[in-house]
């Protein structure tokens, strides 16, 4: 198993190539071997790095950090649960303007709508305050709806 591998390989050098990337987004059955990797054996560290080195390369503005990337590294950081993830995952969302516009709020609430948005009150910063507005008002209009079946243990969400 190649996910199995590459996720050994991060968890002794701590860091990831863009060839492996690469080879990880460009295939899809890959992508499923990853999540279903980490479903059985999580690894937040790996997510939470996976995460920042795909926004990196945004950042560099390599192939690398497209929105679909984004999406798939966010959806591996919050099938771990913690909430406070929620915050990489609004600051991966907020990286540019084109990823904003880009990167489903659904990633944002995989911990649960009325959870994230308490913890983004809790931070009291600044960024926290705008990302609960902003999930209160997507909240408001309906952008959680269907929030149970965009993390369905039983299908995988539509971009992936």
């Amino acid at each position: 198993m190649y996910a199995e591998e590459l996720i050994s390989d991060w968890n002794v050098n701590r860091q990831f190539s863009d060839k492996q990337l690469s080879s990880i987004f460009e295939n899809s059955i890959l992508k499923i071997e990853v999540i279903d990797y980490l479903k059985v054996n999580p690894n937040r560290e790996f997510a939470q790095n996976f995460l920042e080195r795909v926004l990196s390369k945004r950042r560099e503005g390599s192939d690398i950090g497209t929105g679909d990337n984004i999406m798939f590294a966010s959806y591996l950081l919050g099938l771990h649960g913690n909430v406070e993830d929620s915050l990489l995952i609004w600051r991966a969302k907020n990286v540019d303007f084109d990823a904003f516009c880009y990167v489903d709020i659904q990633l944002v609430v995989f911990a649960g709508v009325e959870e994230t948005i308490g913890f983004f009150i809790l931070l009291n910063t600044e960024e926290s305050t705008k990302a609960a507005e902003y999930l209160k008002q997507c909240k408001d209009a309906g952008n959680f709806g269907d929030i149970n079946e965009y993390y369905s243990a039983e299908q995988l969400p539509w971009w992936i």
